[in-house]
């Protein structure tokens, strides 16, 4: 339902500081990818807090072990038969990438009764310890809803207007970590104060606060009486600012204005009867700027299990100009994980790597591999 006569350029969602600025020099506008942002807080948490560090070594060490060791998997495989655990493999983690050590450390938590049995029976060097493994454990309660929260901003229909209450969540649920959690505090400080310099700011940007009012499953819910009274103002405004710069010109019937029909004889021809009749006929009132944006947000807030955007498409006819500007700012995504998806796909079989693709076929590629999923379509 957006179509191409409606479609420009938007926001650009990198993960590139450069690229960023060098939009910004152009009067582009960017933000950065929120996933590669959290990226960046967790592991400056984890880096902070040298006991954190020593465990994810020690967890290493151990994968590394058994995945080396046949003597130690056969081992494992025995124990977990005999204590009804999963029968899975242990994770070795990309030291790079603290989602992966997130994982690896849970599945050494789920396999804790076989790691240490097989441990002392395989003669590993490396034990974990009970003071260890509870700290092991707080340390997956930590990163467990920034897991989530990278996952559910990296799919494919998650929205700008998800940012600000994500951000939200974060935060509480770090402090909520301090009671729940043991050992881990000083991790959990730099999550914080990494919350505060890397996201903070995300939380008063305009497009951020325009996003979240258009999502109907958040509105101003998430701001304070004040604030939300200034984005409404400010909503108006940019509301105002768009129907201003976007009133069509009239479409031209073919001749010059002012000059009669060949068929019309002045005042007096039966078709002017019928413009005039529709002149003083009811004519709906065009709804103003400030109209569109009360009636929106004095509307109940959705689940958020809803399509902000399916929303938004059934109310362009009530709300037009809200609902274009809800599609500049809903239409961006929150991170770059979506395009790296897209653009992932194998060589073979007229894959986006060979060397003599034209631009024309990389769209239909591009366009096929985007909608083909939309109608359940099988390769």
């Amino acid at each position: 339902w957006v179509t191409s006569p409606g479609l420009q350029i938007g926001i650009t969602v990198t993960d590139n500081p450069s690229i960023g600025k060098t939009l910004s020099e152009g009067e582009r506008a960017s933000v950065q990818c929120f996933s590669h942002t959290v990226d960046l807080v967790v592991g400056e948490a984890i880096k902070s807090q040298r006991m954190v560090q020593n465990l994810l070594s020690i967890a290493r060490k151990i994968c590394e072990r058994v995945h080396r060791s046949p003597k130690a998997k056969e081992k494992l495989a025995e124990l977990q038969k005999e204590y009804a655990l999963p029968q899975r493999h242990l994770l070795q983690d990309v030291p790079s990438r603290w989602n992966t050590s997130f994982h690896m450390l849970e599945r050494l938590i789920e396999q804790k009764r076989a790691i240490n049995e097989m441990s002392i029976e395989c003669n590993f060097r490396e034990l974990i310890s009970c003071d260890q493994w509870e700290v092991m454990q707080s340390v997956c309660h930590a990163l467990k809803p920034f897991d989530a929260a990278s996952r559910e901003m990296s799919a494919h229909a998650s929205t700008l207007g998800q940012v600000i209450p994500m951000i939200h969540i974060l935060n509480r649920k770090i402090e909520m970590l301090f009671e729940e959690t043991m050992g881990i505090d000083t991790m959990l400080k730099s999550l914080k104060e990494a919350m505060v310099s890397r996201l903070a700011a995300a939380l008063h940007d305009p497009r951020y606060v325009f996003a979240t009012l258009l999502d109907p499953r958040y509105k101003a819910s998430l701001f304070s009486e004040e604030e939300a009274e200034q984005y409404k103002q400010d909503l108006i405004r940019e509301l105002e600012e768009l129907n201003s710069t976007s009133e069509e010109a009239p479409v031209s019937n073919g001749r010059a204005p002012g000059s009669p029909s060949k068929d019309s004889v002045g005042e007096e021809n039966l078709w002017s009867l019928v413009a005039k009749m529709t002149k003083k006929g009811p004519r709906e009132k065009t709804k103003v700027p400030e109209d569109m944006v009360l009636a929106y947000l004095e509307e109940e807030v959705l689940e958020h299990s809803c399509d902000p955007l399916t929303y938004w498409n059934l109310k362009r006819s009530a709300w037009p100009g809200l609902s274009a500007l809800a599609v500049r700012f809903l239409g961006c995504p929150p991170s770059i994980v979506p395009s790296e998806r897209l653009f992932s796909t194998p060589t073979e079989n007229g894959g986006f790597g060979q060397s003599r693709l034209t631009m024309e076929h990389f769209e239909k590629l591009i366009f096929l591999k985007v909608n083909l999923p939309l109608i359940y379509f099988q390769y």
